[in-house]
């Protein structure tokens, strides 16, 4: 079946040849675009290297709806972002969830900031 709104009608028909129907409305939802992440600035020699001696990120705007946590270096998720601060490899998963039930996540995960 394919997302969007739906109707179902279940009629009962008994022997005498009545009948009573009823509708179900609803819409499935199954899909989820994935966050829109990146450093807010790469500081390293090539602009994309990502070094960067500030680990600010730059995150699109959740969808409506939607509930976004943040781990960084596999740590608990948490409703907002709290940048590394000591030197070395860090990633961090920003996950999407929407009302459905559905999920979505990107990962900045070759970052190697180099707090300075």
């Amino acid at each position: 079946t394919v997302n969007g709104h739906h109707s179902v009608v279940v009629t009962d028909t008994a022997a005498d040849g009545s009948s009573a129907s009823t509708t179900l409305e609803f819409t499935l939802d199954t899909t989820l675009a994935k966050p829109v992440v990146s450093l807010a600035n790469d500081t390293g020699t090539s602009g994309s290297d990502k070094i960067t001696h500030d680990a600010s990120l730059n995150v699109a705007a959740a969808a409506e709806g939607v509930t976004r946590t943040y781990s960084v270096d596999g740590g608990a998720a948490s409703g907002s972002y709290t940048a590394p601060t000591d030197q070395g490899h860090h990633y961090v998963v920003v996950t999407d969830t929407d009302v459905a039930g559905n999920t979505a996540s990107t990962t900045i995960n070759q970052a190697v900031l180099y707090i300075a």
